[in-house]
């Protein structure tokens, strides 16, 4: 880690007041066993799954307060990926912060309150950072999006890829999209624009392959975005639909089907092991 100090004599700036409040819960998932853990994120007060689970949507600029709330039977944390947001709040346990004002895990039955604004839109991830591989290969982790106007968020255009492991064994020839080893298929309009969100959080997998296919052949797609951030208009230029992503990155890509049939979203290894596979009929 790299340690910032402060200036002799600085004064701490008071935290802006949280103009949005989240309660985010971190709990077992139907099935959970000691032998098998199966865990779950939910937003409020419901137990209700949500995949991806669950996305979280928050507005550029805005203050918010996050209290996650521990209901798990380990300690446990939320680290938020990719976002710049004041050390003691970042998820890592005792060592966010400074000395003497250090990160706390969250115990079993208790809560913590992370406060931040985001300062840019893009695609972002969070995840626990207590025994981090352990409870994501479980079920905890999911994305995070920032967008300039969320009344104007469009769920149908601007689609969520979340990549994660499978519960029961990280190394097999299955990786999990939104959740699902099989997920339902996904319908596009040909002619309409989409952003696709890639985010790949598998926990030991750093040489996933992400395309869209057409049979054999793989389409092409536009880059807009790296890790969260916008790319130089000289990189934005339409290439092949097929990305390497490692461990903890994300990419944002404009895809826009010509014409109607059946295409599909697939998740492969270096070697073309196909991982995952997501239908996408297009009419």
């Amino acid at each position: 880690g790299i340690t910032v100090r402060e200036r002799a004599h600085s004064k701490p700036r008071s935290e802006p007041i949280a103009r949005r409040h989240l309660r985010l819960v971190a709990g077992a998932d139907s099935g959970s066993s000691p032998a098998l853990r199966s865990y779950a994120y939910y937003i409020g007060n419901t137990a209700t799954r949500s995949l991806p689970r669950p996305t979280i949507l928050l507005k550029r600029g805005e203050p918010v307060a996050i209290t996650v709330v521990n209901k798990l039977a380990e300690p446990t944390s939320v680290h938020w990926h990719g976002i710049e947001l004041d050390s003691y709040y970042d998820g890592v346990p005792n060592f966010a912060g400074h000395p003497g004002h250090l990160a706390p895990q969250i115990a079993p039955g208790d809560s913590f309150v992370a406060r931040f604004t985001p300062p840019r839109s893009g695609t972002f991830i969070y995840h626990p950072h207590v025994e981090e591989i352990e409870q994501q290969v479980a079920g905890l982790s999911g994305a995070l999006i920032v967008v300039d106007d969320p009344a104007r968020w469009d769920p149908i255009h601007d689609i969520v890829m979340l990549v994660t492991d499978p519960r029961t064994n990280p190394q097999t020839d299955t990786v999990l999209i939104n959740g699902l080893s099989a997920p339902p298929s996904r319908e596009l309009l040909a002619g309409n624009s989409y952003r696709f969100r890639l985010i790949n959080n598998h926990s030991s997998r750093p040489g996933l392959i992400l395309k869209i296919m057409r049979d054999s052949t793989v389409l092409v797609w536009r880059p807009l975005a790296k890790d969260g951030r916008d790319l130089p208009t000289a990189l934005t230029t339409v290439r092949r639909a097929a990305q390497t992503m490692g461990n903890g990155e994300t990419y944002d890509f404009e895809f826009t089907p010509s014409e109607t049939g059946a295409l599909h979203f697939d998740v492969t290894s270096q070697i073309g092991v196909l991982l995952a596979r997501m239908q996408m009929p297009v009419r």
